[in-house]
């Protein structure tokens, strides 16, 4: 994933981004591929990339993002069942005109203020 990021970087490297942040869901630990988070972090950094972990996974962040879900700590296991139960158009993956449909800002930084995380990511793009 780094591999394919890095290259992805240097293939496109006409743009301003002052920062490069590389998205990845925190259960992807628990897979057998050879890197934890903390490497995939050192070996990121080594590069000048931000790793930032959705927890458990992107569909643990959305969620958290309906109201009263900010502080849950969903197990990856049973969490698209749960946000299937709360959102039954959800579909994966998910486009931004269905998120735009579905959250606002305000649900976004509700729930990063659960998720050091989400509020590294929202603090490097200035949304907070």
């Amino acid at each position: 994933m780094l591999k394919d990021a890095l290259h992805f970087r240097k293939r496109n490297d006409r743009s301003k981004a002052k920062e490069c942040i590389l998205l990845v869901d925190g259960d992807r630990s628990a897979q057998d591929d050879g890197w934890s988070l903390s490497q995939l972090r050192e070996e990121a950094a080594k590069h000048k990339m931000t790793v930032c972990v959705q927890i458990p996974n992107q569909e643990g962040l959305l969620l958290r993002m309906m109201p009263g879900r900010a502080a849950l700590k969903p197990n990856s296991s049973i969490v698209q069942e749960k946000l299937r139960r709360m959102w039954p158009e959800y579909r994966k993956p998910v486009d931004a005109y269905m998120l735009a449909a579905k959250f606002s800002l305000d649900d976004l930084l509700r729930a990063a203020k659960h998720d050091s995380e989400l509020k590294t990511l929202l603090s490097i793009i200035r949304l907070i």
